[in-house]
């Protein structure tokens, strides 16, 4: 988002692991000053008292389009996951002259802080009000995607009954095991 973010400003993120139609994804999201976390003198917290909204978009072709997920980073605030299925219709798009599956968070509302100020006064002198601005620094991001599919019937079922061998024609219904009928001498 940058060093001061506004509305509508984008985070964008690029990776193959997103060209995958209706695969599942998770963004693991360390920051480097979680809201939560340690104090740093060279960088504070991030200021989540403005309550800042973020959602997830992808290109699908045309536009870009809110994705459904699950983001437990709390709008960028803290450490966790942002988990999704990317939609059917994910394809790439070209970001910055790079080609790629990109996604994108972009700050729908509230604020990660406000800049320096001067507030008029009724006296009509003027306030100087520190700036609480504290946006997110992100130390690293790793993507995990998987992918179930299925169930899908066996293309051949053979089976090893009575010291023979035997072919299953079809999704029919059959004992996978059957008692010898005479013992192996």
């Amino acid at each position: 988002f940058g060093e001061r973010p506004r509305f509508n400003d984008v985070f964008y993120l690029c990776s193959d692991s997103f060209a995958k139609p209706r695969s599942n994804s998770a963004l693991n999201v360390t920051l480097t000053n979680p809201a939560t976390g340690p104090r740093n003198p060279a960088l504070p917290r991030v200021n989540n008292a403005g309550r800042p909204v973020v959602k997830w978009e992808c290109w699908n072709g045309k536009h870009w389009t809110e994705i459904d997920c699950r983001d437990n980073t709390e709008a960028l605030t803290e450490n966790g996951q942002v988990l999704f299925t990317l939609p059917a219709s994910v394809t790439t798009v070209a970001v910055n002259g790079q080609d790629g599956f990109w996604f994108r968070a972009r700050l729908v509302a509230g604020n990660y802080g406000e800049d320096e100020r001067l507030e008029f006064s009724d006296a009509g002198t003027y306030r100087r009000i520190p700036s609480t601005l504290a946006p997110p620094s992100i130390q690293a991001i790793t993507v995990t995607s998987w992918l179930s599919v299925g169930p899908f019937h066996p293309g051949a079922i053979l089976t090893h009954n009575n010291f023979g061998l035997g072919d299953v024609e079809g999704p029919v219904p059959f004992r996978p095991f059957r008692p010898a009928a005479e013992p192996h001498k």
